[in-house]
């Protein structure tokens, strides 16, 4: 069944006693640990579990410390072949591009579905990274990088995504700067994806104007 754990003060010696149990159990498949004190050492101390076997498929650490090495950590983990994390949720950590480049080395040879990386201070060049790891991933669903200043040239490549045929489902770019140059390319990608998967797709508070919505407009008739 799914167990939900959350305390909202465990640091990194928490978090490593809690690894070791992980390495040997075999029944917990969903933790949440948002809104802690989790830092590098921590993280890598549950990714290892990983490498030990553990089923967990879905692990929240919103709220966190993760930073550039709790993502090195998760990356590593991710190689793992079988590793079985399918959601993970990094809301509101500072990755930055670094740490975002480290979790991507994983994320191309995983199985994620459901990645939420939500105000984790993200630009154009970690979501040109993240991108080419999710074309070559290829089961990612739902991807959320909202309240992050990625701007039209970090949208670029989210749309050369959706043109490879990924199988996004849902997608939030809500308050990433994209202008009116961004989101058109991103309309382009819509009307020639190969597929027709997407089913959800959050665009508030960016720079858009009348002749967007006209495209999208235009997107959607074609769709019908």
């Amino acid at each position: 069944g799914v167990r939900v754990f959350s305390v909202g003060q465990i640091g990194d010696a928490g978090a490593e006693a809690l690894g070791r149990a992980l390495e040997t159990n075999r029944s917990l498949r969903s933790l949440d640990l948002g809104g802690n004190r989790i830092g590098g050492n921590g993280v890598a101390a549950l990714a290892k579990a990983f490498e030990c076997g553990s089923p967990l498929s879905v692990l929240h650490l919103d709220r966190n410390r993760v930073g550039v090495d709790g993502c090195r950590a998760l990356g590593l983990a991710l190689t793992c072949t079988w590793c079985k994390l399918a959601e993970l949720d990094l809301t509101g950590n500072s990755l930055q591009d670094q740490g975002l480049a480290f979790l991507a080395v994983g994320l191309g040879a995983s199985k994620m579905e459901r990645l939420l990386l939500r105000n984790t201070e993200l630009s154009a060049a970690g979501m040109s990274a993240l991108c080419d790891a999710l074309v070559k991933c290829g089961t990612v669903r739902r991807l959320d990088v909202s309240d992050n200043s990625l701007g039209d040239l970090g949208v670029f490549p989210i749309a050369q995504l959706l043109r490879s045929g990924a199988s996004l489902a849902e997608l939030d770019l809500t308050a990433t700067g994209v202008g009116a140059v961004g989101m058109k390319d991103l309309c382009s990608s819509l009307v020639t994806r190969p597929t027709d998967s997407l089913t959800k797709l959050n665009l508030g508070l960016n720079n858009v104007d009348d002749e967007f919505f006209a495209a999208v407009s235009a997107m959607v008739d074609a769709n019908r």
